[in-house]
Order: structure tokens, then C-alpha cells, then sequence
């Protein structure tokens, strides 16, 4: 057995200069995944995440101490001195037998970060047991992590070129093609893993998120949808569906019309009462925002003409005599404000930007006609903005979000 040493720089998967922000950063981000690996069908892949959490703490701990930083690159330095200096890898692995056993030390070596001796091992593994598919899946892995994307996915294919409907493999390849940014091959191979183990749902999340990376909404929210209704006190289930929902909603919502707003707060709530103890608050607060910001559009808005709406109240308000001139202009002016207060969604119908463009173009005609027909204006926009789709608050459901946005 390789002498055992942890490199916290491959755990973390930072460069021996990183700095206390990237060392933090990398945690949160490294110990999300081992989470989720913890969970991978691989028993040797969550037997790698299990060891790499036990480590990733002290790496942490280590790292942002400048003394115990110094004291570890000194020894490290000094533990890759040794491994120069000692016997080849076959001399060291000749107490290995099988193939299982070799699988298990390249597995072990990844867990401390020893990526290029586990790779020394995964040669000598294929060497031995070529036949194995899991030998080649090893190297495959060894490959990957060493960032030779070529090697990876060829040997990958070996392995199912050996064992044609294991579905890790599969999967495993889907995430080098994924790293490879070759998205249709590894929505092939995530979707090939699924059909071979339909029941695991590891495989069917991978795709979801993968989906998610490349912003395919629809598709992801549909898969992870379905993995939510199976386990839905799963964490990282629900933790990915939120994030999938967050940028459905960016990418697809909508408030041109009630319809529209209406499915959009839907999708919101349903994004909201999913049942997440994750640390994601990030995406929590942002579809907080969101419904704040979709709500607001049921708020009612002034979306009429101030200076000819003022100057046609003084035009009629020579009815109520010299006296009552000014009151008259105002009460004029406040009937014809609240008739021109839309909900705020109307003022990005199509149809309405026409109208208002229209009238714009019309004139001098169109001001005088305005005017004479002040009256039937004021009595048309009350008909026009509270009656119909134009008033929502009779929709049961916006109603209710109403109803809670007086609340608050």
C-alpha cells in the first residue's frame, strides 16, 4: 500500500497559492458535493466522499492558519521528495492481488488527494485485469480528475464496450462529456444511465442539474419535478428543484398578461413550499424577490394623460360657476386619475402600447377630440380598467395574493 499522506490542495482542489477567500469558497462548494456523492449507487465512490468529508474540515482548519499552512506545504514538499525517491509502483503494489483490491486502493488514493498515484495504480489494474470493465472504469476516473477528457471518455468506453448496460458507467461518462461541454452526448449517456436503472434516482438528479447548468428549464424542472414527488425529504432533491424553479421563473416568467402573471406567482409558490433544510437561502431570498416583484405587478398604476387630463377638468369645471370653478377642475381630475389606473400588468399589453402610440401620433385632432369627449373618456377607462381581465381580484388565487400583499 502507497504511504498515506492527505494533499488538502486536491481535496479542496485549489493551487498551493490559493487565497482564504478561494479556500473558503472551495469548502461550501466541495462539501455540497461530497454530500451529494455520499449518495452515489458507487459504494467506492461513497466511501471516497465519506473519507474526503472527514478530511475536508481539517484541510479548512490547516489551510487558513498561516503557521499550520507553513508547517504542511514544509511536510508536503517532504512527502513528494519520498515518493521520487521510492520504488515504483509495481514493486510497492505487488502484495495486491485482484482487481477489486486495486479498484479499492486507486479509490483510497483519490480520497487523500493522490491523483497521480492512483492513476499509477489504474494502469497497472488494466495491465492486470483487463477484462474488468471496472478496471478501465478506474483509469477512466483517474483520467478525468487529471483533466484528460480525451483518455477519460475513450477508456470509459471501454469499460461499456465490456459491460454494455451498467448504468455507472454510463452516468460516469455523462459527467466527462458534461466537463468536455459536449452537452447532447452527455444528455445521451445521463439519459442511458436512467433507463438502465430507472429506480435509481442519483441518475435521474445528475441529469436535472445538468440541465439546470445549461439552462434548459423545461426539462430540468420536469425531471426534477418527478425526483421531488419520489423522495421528497430528500435535501439535495429539493435544494435542486428550487434552483431549477429560480431560473425557470428569470428565464420564462411573465406579466403581459393575467394569465401569464398568474402562472408565474403559481410556479413561485410552488418553488416556496418546497420542503428544503438546505443552505441555499441565495436562491430563497431570490424567489422572495421574485414574488415581491411579480406581485407588484397587480398594484394599480396611473397610466393617463396628467397635463390634458388637468387642462380638460378646467374646461368643464366652467359648469359649476366661478365659485366652485377650482373644485369642480379637481374633482374632474381625481374622477378621471382613478379611471386611468390599470393594474400595472396592463401597461405592457401589446395592445395598449399601440393605443398610447397611436394617440401620440394623432395630433392636435386627437387632443381636441380628447377633450370633448372628456366624459365618455373618464366613463370608458372605469369600464375599461375594472372590469374584466382588467380587474383581477376576481380570480380567487390573485385575490388572495392581494389579500396578502396588504398584509404584509
Amino acid at each position: 500500500m502507497i504511504e498515506e499522506f492527505v494533499n488538502y490542495y486536491e481535496i479542496l482542489e485549489i493551487s498551493p497559492t490559493a487565497g482564504q477567500d478561494e479556500i473558503e469558497q472551495q469548502y461550501k462548494a466541495i462539501t455540497r458535493r461530497l454530500r451529494n456523492l455520499q449518495n452515489n449507487p458507487d459504494l467506492n465512490i461513497q466511501q471516497e466522499a465519506t473519507r474526503k468529508s472527514e478530511e475536508l474540515p481539517k484541510a479548512k482548519k490547516v489551510l487558513l492558519d498561516p503557521v499550520e499552512r507553513q508547517k504542511y506545504n514544509q511536510q508536503l514538499e517532504e512527502y513528494q521528495r519520498r515518493q521520487q525517491q521510492a520504488p515504483s509502483q509495481d514493486s510497492q503494489g505487488n502484495d495486491i492481488a485482484s482487481s477489486s483490491e486495486l479498484i479499492k486502493e486507486g479509490y483510497r488514493l483519490f480520497a487523500i488527494g493522490a491523483i497521480n498515484a492512483a492513476l499509477e495504480v489504474a494502469k497497472k489494474a488494466t495491465a492486470r485485469y483487463g477484462d474488468d470493465p471496472n478496471t478501465w472504469a478506474l483509469l477512466a476516473e483517474a483520467r478525468f480528475r487529471t483533466n484528460d477528457t480525451d483518455s477519460a471518455i475513450y477508456e470509459y468506453k471501454r469499460a461499456i464496450d465490456l459491460r454494455p448496460n451498467e448504468a455507472k458507467f454510463h452516468h460516469s461518462l455523462g459527467q466527462v462529456f458534461e466537463k468536455a461541454k459536449r452537452n447532447d452526448h452527455a444528455i445521451i449517456a445521463y439519459n442511458r444511465s436512467i433507463e438502465l436503472a430507472p429506480t435509481q434516482i442519483y441518475y435521474a438528479l445528475s441529469l436535472g442539474r445538468f440541465l439546470v447548468e445549461i439552462k434548459r428549464w423545461d426539462g430540468s424542472v420536469n425531471i426534477l419535478e418527478d425526483c421531488y414527488k419520489r423522495q421528497p425529504d430528500n435535501p439535495q432533491v429539493a435544494e435542486a428543484l428550487m434552483i431549477a424553479y429560480d431560473g425557470w421563473i428569470k428565464a420564462n416568467g411573465s406579466a403581459k398578461t393575467l394569465e401569464e402573471l398568474k402562472k408565474t406567482l403559481k410556479m413561485i409558490d410552488k418553488s416556496l413550499a418546497i420542503n428544503n433544510n438546505s443552505e441555499i437561502t441565495d436562491v430563497q431570498e431570490s424567489l422572495l424577490q421574485l414574488k415581491n416583484t411579480y406581485s407588484s405587478y397587480l398594484k394599480r398604476k396611473f397610466n393617463g394623460r396628467p397635463i390634458l387630463g388637468a387642462f380638460a377638468s378646467l374646461s368643464y369645471s366652467g359648469n359649476f360657476g366661478e365659485k366652485f370653478f377650482l373644485f369642480g377642475a379637481i374633482g374632474i381630475f381625481v374622477l378621471y386619475y382613478f379611471s386611468c389606473r390599470p393594474p400595472r400588468y396592463i401597461c405592457y399589453d401589446e395592445k395598449e402600447k399601440k393605443s398610447k402610440a397611436d394617440f401620440a401620433q394623432s395630433g392636435c385632432i386627437g387632443w381636441v377630440l380628447f377633450i370633448m369627449a372628456f366624459p365618455l373618456v373618464i366613463l370608458y377607462n372605469y369600464f375599461n380598467n375594472y372590469t374584466g381581465k382588467n380587474n383581477p381580484s376576481e380570480d380567487e388565487y390573485i385575490r388572495e395574493v392581494i389579500e396578502s400583499m396588504k398584509s404584509r
